[in-house]
């Protein structure tokens, strides 16, 4: 069933409709005015007369315009599923729906027993934006910051549904979508929850094992730590001193919580002679308050460089599969070359091992002289087939490897004139700096 005719918008039920922000700007209502509504409006029949399916904002506007009729085409009553699906696709081929709005639309045809891939199917959107969506619909918190803060993509949103028990995370999330760092707040606050929870887990099976858990500022001589002395922790745990504090070891190239185990009075308990002193970290005297804040300091810089770091390469990985070069890819890889730094010559030497890993092979451990080099002729060969936009991007790739792959915690400590260049070449592509790495470029003398 269709027909067209021409009525009084006052006379048209809005009805339910995925948009809730109806946006009429001084602009349309003017248009409307002035010229009428030249769209028909869609409308279906209903209990008390015509409902709109599509073109809320022309009715309202023709309303406000004071327009006594518009155009409207009736159509047969749509099925609940398909009149959701089909205001979403309206409404977005025409004034942006919302984050918020996106999500609810998402949440009713789950509702109806759609799937995130069916949604996604119907809709034209991506399964892994209707599956987050969904999530944020499932977060009271989430969802309502979404209404509150239209500025929030959702991605955004969705980091608070993530961090909705923690309200200092969602605050500075909300903040860092204003600063335009958010990709390393939300990393940083990951990576701090994952730290937290794997020390819980130590601490907690160290409390089970019956060994008394003490602070890392508590180890003062005379407590010593074990490994220090070459005494075995398991020999040791009869002893009346026996304690440990959550620490750190290396494991596959990641720092990782884990158990330091001390007595509480080497000298009194037989392990070292009183006269020995103790190694580094051992202290004859508590460390002073000052002491305590610039270890602290460090501490939490080394964390932030860290996160920093996963940031900045997965920009790297992003920026290595562009097609083409951006502006500036040219003076850069000259000047790069002319200056021939020595850690260009490091990588070049090493077969380019991260470019390797960011187009998609597998690490090698710089493993020059079979799996490696395999993997550089490919690489290799990919260039010998790429476009000249595409060849000059993965020049200006390579280089920027180089340099990320001798970054480490001591590259916020000893700032360089490289790190400075590097970095704000990187910005200057489009990538956000985090704090630590403002810090990394900044003057001698800069803080």
């Amino acid at each position: 069933m269709s027909a067209q005719l021409t009525v009084h918008p006052g006379v048209l039920s809005l009805g339910p409709n995925v948009r809730t922000d109806t946006k009429l700007d001084t602009g349309f209502v003017s248009s409307i005015r002035e010229r009428g509504v030249l769209e028909p409006i869609v409308c279906y029949p209903g209990e008390d007369g015509l409902v709109i399916q599509f073109g809320q904002r022309r009715c309202l506007a023709a309303l406000q315009a004071g327009r006594d009729t518009v155009p409207v085409f009736v159509v047969t009553a749509p099925n609940d599923v398909d009149r959701v699906t089909d205001q979403i696709i309206e409404n977005d081929q025409r004034a942006d729906l919302s984050t918020t709005e996106r999500v609810k639309g998402w949440e009713q045809l789950a509702a109806f027993g759609l799937s995130a891939a069916a949604i996604a199917k119907r809709t034209g959107a991506k399964k892994t934006y209707v599956a987050t969506g969904l999530r944020i619909a499932a977060s009271e918190l989430a969802a309502k910051a979404g209404e509150r803060w239209e500025f929030l993509t959702l991605d955004q949103v969705s980091a608070i549904a993530e961090f909705e028990t923690d309200p200092d995370a969602v605050k500075a999330i909300v903040a860092s979508a204003k600063s335009g760092r958010f990709d390393h707040t939300l990393q940083r606050l990951r990576d701090n929850r994952a730290e937290a929870d794997a020390q819980a887990v130590v601490r907690a099976q160290l409390t089970d094992a019956g060994v008394v858990v003490i602070e890392r500022d508590e180890v003062v001589w005379p407590m010593v730590r074990l490994d220090n002395h070459d005494i075995d922790y398991a020999d040791h745990a009869v002893c009346p001193g026996h304690a440990a504090y959550v620490g750190y070891a290396w494991n596959d190239g990641s720092q990782l919580p884990a158990p330091v185990y001390v007595c509480r009075d080497g000298v009194a308990h037989g392990h070292v002679d009183a006269a020995a002193g103790g190694p580094a970290g051992e202290g004859r005297k508590p460390m002073s308050e000052q002491e305590k804040a610039e270890r602290k300091v460090t501490i939490e810089r080394n964390r932030e460089w860290r996160s920093a770091t996963i940031v900045r390469r997965d920009w790297l990985r992003t920026f290595v599969a562009r097609k083409a070069a951006p502006a500036g890819a040219e003076q850069f890889v000259a000047t790069c070359l002319l200056r021939t730094d020595h850690t260009v010559r490091q990588a070049l030497e090493a077969g380019w091992p991260l470019l390797r890993e960011l187009v998609g092979h597998t690490p090698t451990a710089g493993d020059m002289y079979s799996v490696g080099r395999q993997q550089l002729d490919e690489l290799v060969e990919q260039v010998a087939t790429a476009s000249a936009k595409r060849a000059t991007l993965l020049t200006a790739a390579a280089l920027l490897c180089a340099w990320e792959a001798k970054t480490d915690t001591h590259t916020w400590r000893q700032r360089s004139e490289q790190t400075r260049r590097y970095l704000t070449q990187m910005q200057s592509w489009g990538y956000a700096l985090s704090e630590i790495e403002t810090h990394a470029c900044a003057d001698d003398g800069e803080d």
